[in-house]
Protein backbone atom coordinates (compact mmCIF):
# COMPACT_ATOMS: atom_id res chain seq x y z
CA UNK A 1 0.00 0.00 0.00
CA UNK A 2 1.39 3.42 -1.07
CA UNK A 3 0.97 6.62 0.79
CA UNK A 4 -1.57 8.13 -1.35
CA UNK A 5 -3.58 5.01 -0.80
CA UNK A 6 -2.86 5.46 3.34
CA UNK A 7 -3.92 9.69 2.87
CA UNK A 8 -7.52 8.31 1.54
CA UNK A 9 -8.02 5.33 4.11
CA UNK A 10 -6.90 7.73 6.92
CA UNK A 11 -8.88 10.49 6.13
CA UNK A 12 -10.42 11.97 8.78
CA UNK A 13 -8.96 10.06 11.34
CA UNK A 14 -6.23 10.06 14.04
CA UNK A 15 -2.81 9.22 12.10
CA UNK A 16 -0.81 7.35 14.56
CA UNK A 17 3.12 6.10 13.48
CA UNK A 18 5.24 3.67 15.31
CA UNK A 19 8.63 4.12 13.96
CA UNK A 20 11.92 2.21 14.79
CA UNK A 21 10.10 -0.56 17.21
CA UNK A 22 11.30 -4.11 17.70
CA UNK A 23 8.59 -6.27 16.79
CA UNK A 24 7.57 -7.64 20.32
CA UNK A 25 7.16 -3.95 21.47
CA UNK A 26 4.52 -3.71 18.76
CA UNK A 27 2.96 -7.00 19.55
CA UNK A 28 2.46 -6.04 23.03
CA UNK A 29 1.14 -2.52 22.39
CA UNK A 30 -1.32 -4.39 19.66
CA UNK A 31 -2.23 -6.78 22.73
CA UNK A 32 -2.67 -3.98 25.09
CA UNK A 33 -5.31 -2.42 22.43
CA UNK A 34 -6.81 -6.04 21.64
CA UNK A 35 -7.22 -6.33 25.30
CA UNK A 36 -9.12 -3.65 26.39
CA UNK A 37 -11.30 -3.38 23.25
CA UNK A 38 -9.80 -0.64 21.76
CA UNK A 39 -10.85 -0.17 18.08
CA UNK A 40 -8.15 0.77 15.43
CA UNK A 41 -7.09 0.30 12.28
CA UNK A 42 -3.57 -0.77 11.62
CA UNK A 43 -1.06 -1.46 8.89
CA UNK A 44 2.30 -2.77 8.60
CA UNK A 45 4.57 -3.64 5.72
CA UNK A 46 2.60 -7.41 6.13
CA UNK A 47 -0.28 -6.79 7.05
CA UNK A 48 -3.73 -4.27 6.78
CA UNK A 49 -6.31 -4.77 9.52
CA UNK A 50 -9.22 -2.10 8.44
CA UNK A 51 -12.44 -1.59 10.03
CA UNK A 52 -13.08 2.04 9.46
CA UNK A 53 -12.00 2.91 13.24
CA UNK A 54 -10.61 5.99 14.39
CA UNK A 55 -7.27 5.72 14.88
CA UNK A 56 -5.16 4.83 11.96
CA UNK A 57 -2.12 3.29 12.98
CA UNK A 58 1.00 2.92 10.77
CA UNK A 59 4.08 0.77 11.76
CA UNK A 60 6.92 1.28 9.73
CA UNK A 61 11.05 1.46 9.23
CA UNK A 62 10.81 4.71 7.06
CA UNK A 63 12.04 7.30 8.05
CA UNK A 64 10.44 9.47 5.32
CA UNK A 65 6.98 8.20 6.25
CA UNK A 66 6.05 11.13 8.23
CA UNK A 67 6.38 13.37 5.49
CA UNK A 68 4.18 11.51 3.51
CA UNK A 69 1.90 10.53 6.49
CA UNK A 70 2.20 13.68 8.71
CA UNK A 71 1.31 12.18 12.26
CA UNK A 72 -1.21 13.47 14.80
CA UNK A 73 0.81 10.90 17.65
CA UNK A 74 4.58 9.10 16.65
CA UNK A 75 5.85 6.71 19.08
CA UNK A 76 9.76 6.35 18.25
CA UNK A 77 11.41 3.43 19.54
CA UNK A 78 15.16 3.35 20.83
CA UNK A 79 15.85 0.84 17.72
CA UNK A 80 15.28 3.67 15.23
CA UNK A 81 18.03 4.41 12.78
CA UNK A 82 18.28 7.34 10.99
CA UNK A 83 19.31 11.04 10.29
CA UNK A 84 16.26 12.38 9.61
CA UNK A 85 14.87 12.99 13.20
CA UNK A 86 14.41 16.90 12.27
CA UNK A 87 12.47 16.08 9.10
CA UNK A 88 10.17 13.47 10.96
CA UNK A 89 9.50 15.60 13.56
CA UNK A 90 8.96 18.94 11.86
CA UNK A 91 5.99 16.51 10.02
CA UNK A 92 3.72 15.79 13.04
CA UNK A 93 0.64 18.19 12.94
CA UNK A 94 0.60 20.98 14.85
CA UNK A 95 -0.17 19.86 18.39
CA UNK A 96 0.71 16.21 18.36
CA UNK A 97 2.49 13.91 20.46
CA UNK A 98 5.55 12.48 20.17
CA UNK A 99 6.17 9.65 22.31
CA UNK A 100 10.41 8.77 22.24
CA UNK A 101 13.46 7.74 24.14
CA UNK A 102 14.78 10.57 25.29
CA UNK A 103 18.20 8.62 26.10
CA UNK A 104 18.57 8.63 22.03
CA UNK A 105 21.06 11.78 22.27
CA UNK A 106 20.78 12.98 18.35
CA UNK A 107 16.86 12.62 18.83
CA UNK A 108 16.95 14.40 22.16
CA UNK A 109 18.41 17.29 20.06
CA UNK A 110 16.48 17.24 17.31
CA UNK A 111 13.33 17.46 19.68
CA UNK A 112 14.56 20.40 21.19
CA UNK A 113 15.91 21.86 18.03
CA UNK A 114 12.42 21.25 16.52
CA UNK A 115 10.24 24.51 16.02
CA UNK A 116 7.28 22.46 15.45
CA UNK A 117 4.39 22.84 18.42
CA UNK A 118 3.59 19.33 19.58
CA UNK A 119 3.58 17.59 23.08
CA UNK A 120 7.10 15.65 23.82
CA UNK A 121 6.61 12.86 25.86
CA UNK A 122 9.86 11.83 26.60
CA UNK A 123 10.56 8.46 28.48
CA UNK A 124 13.44 6.49 30.22
CA UNK A 125 14.26 2.70 30.52
CA UNK A 126 11.97 1.06 33.30
CA UNK A 127 13.97 0.22 36.60
CA UNK A 128 13.55 -3.42 36.77
CA UNK A 129 14.73 -6.84 37.28
CA UNK A 130 15.48 -9.47 34.35
CA UNK A 131 15.56 -13.05 34.63
CA UNK A 132 15.85 -15.63 31.73
CA UNK A 133 12.64 -15.44 30.90
CA UNK A 134 10.93 -13.00 31.99
CA UNK A 135 11.23 -9.49 33.76
CA UNK A 136 9.81 -7.80 37.12
CA UNK A 137 8.75 -3.93 36.75
CA UNK A 138 9.22 -1.91 39.44
CA UNK A 139 6.26 0.56 39.03
CA UNK A 140 3.85 2.85 41.00
CA UNK A 141 1.15 0.22 41.11
CA UNK A 142 4.32 -2.34 42.47
CA UNK A 143 5.75 -5.03 41.16
CA UNK A 144 4.62 -6.04 37.47
CA UNK A 145 5.92 -9.45 36.35
CA UNK A 146 6.40 -8.85 32.23
CA UNK A 147 7.12 -11.86 29.21
CA UNK A 148 10.08 -10.20 27.90
CA UNK A 149 13.67 -10.89 29.36
CA UNK A 150 15.65 -8.39 27.08
CA UNK A 151 17.43 -5.61 28.29
CA UNK A 152 17.42 -4.29 24.28
CA UNK A 153 13.79 -4.63 23.77
CA UNK A 154 12.82 -3.69 27.74
CA UNK A 155 14.20 0.03 26.85
CA UNK A 156 11.03 1.24 24.89
CA UNK A 157 8.09 -0.48 28.13
CA UNK A 158 7.52 2.94 29.09
CA UNK A 159 6.97 3.98 25.76
CA UNK A 160 4.62 1.53 25.00
CA UNK A 161 2.95 2.74 28.44
CA UNK A 162 2.67 6.83 27.45
CA UNK A 163 1.43 5.76 23.92
CA UNK A 164 -1.04 3.51 25.11
CA UNK A 165 -2.29 6.37 27.10
CA UNK A 166 -2.26 8.44 24.12
CA UNK A 167 -5.29 5.68 23.35
CA UNK A 168 -7.27 5.74 26.45
CA UNK A 169 -5.56 3.24 27.93
CA UNK A 170 -5.02 4.12 31.85
CA UNK A 171 -1.38 3.20 33.23
CA UNK A 172 -3.03 0.77 35.50
CA UNK A 173 -4.99 -0.72 32.86
CA UNK A 174 -1.60 -0.82 30.55
CA UNK A 175 0.12 -2.51 33.67
CA UNK A 176 -3.07 -5.27 33.31
CA UNK A 177 -2.65 -6.48 30.50
CA UNK A 178 1.04 -6.63 30.16
CA UNK A 179 1.25 -8.96 33.58
CA UNK A 180 -0.76 -11.28 31.35
CA UNK A 181 0.63 -10.71 28.34
CA UNK A 182 2.93 -14.12 26.78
Amino acid sequence: MDYKQLSALSEGKTRVILFGLHPKISQLIRYVLDYHEKEYDYVSSGEAILNGKDFFILETDDANAPQHFPPTIIFIGSQSQTENYSDMLVSITQGGILVYPDFVMPLEHAVYQSLNYFRKMGYKAPDAQISDSSSVLNTDFGKVKIALSDKEILKDIDGAKYFCQQLGIMEDEFYDAVSVWE
